[in-house]
């Protein structure tokens, strides 16, 4: 009994039964495979749940919320997880501890005082208090300025008390103007 469904005018087999490949469809796709195969290399086109690989041959990690073809997790099954295979853990400084799930980019913003992709850098310290805590945004701006002797936008640069035309000189040897 042949498993070919479609013979062409030289003869050749161009489509096989669901579940079989090969010259004249006398191979078996993979046991694993879901929705046949290429009739001539046997690839699967899709694989049962929990399988992956061109032959269905990768088992798909649990902490995987389906793979692709080469056994990484498209998804991972838990938000505070990330990476190939859903092993490693968002960093506890992001929001929620939710990250990308590719790259452990911290997705929903980051706990107060803290920025960066993965909010592991620290306001800076010269900013002063706010009154609800918060001192810097997402980019590390201090939100109410700097303490006394400390300038620029995350209030990381020192002024001495040296003056160059009536304006305070920073330790970096530029001259801070005031707003005015």
């Amino acid at each position: 009994m042949s498993q070919c469904t479609n013979i062409t005018a030289t003869g050749e087999c161009s489509a096989c039964q669901t579940g079989f490949y090969g010259h004249r469809c006398k191979q078996f796709s993979p046991s694993r495979c879901s929705g046949g195969c290429d009739v001539n290399t046997g690839m699967c086109y899709a694989c049962k749940s929990g399988y992956a690989g061109p032959e269905s041959d990768l088992h798909c990690d649990r902490a995987c919320n389906g793979c692709h073809q080469n056994g990484t997790c498209l998804h991972c099954q838990l938000p505070h997880m990330y990476g190939d295979n859903c092993t490693m853990e968002c960093s506890s400084l992001c929001i929620n501890s939710t990250c990308n799930q590719l790259t452990g980019e911290c997705s929903s913003g980051c706990i107060a005082n803290h920025y960066g992709a993965n909010c592991r850098t620290l306001c800076s310290n010269n900013c002063k208090l706010t009154k609800t805590g918060v001192v810097c945004d997402h980019k590390g701006r201090c939100l109410e300025g700097c303490v006394q002797g400390y300038t620029g936008d995350d209030c990381r640069t020192g002024m001495s008390n040296v003056f160059s035309n009536g304006n305070p000189t920073c330790f970096d040897g530029s001259t801070v103007v005031p707003h005015m």
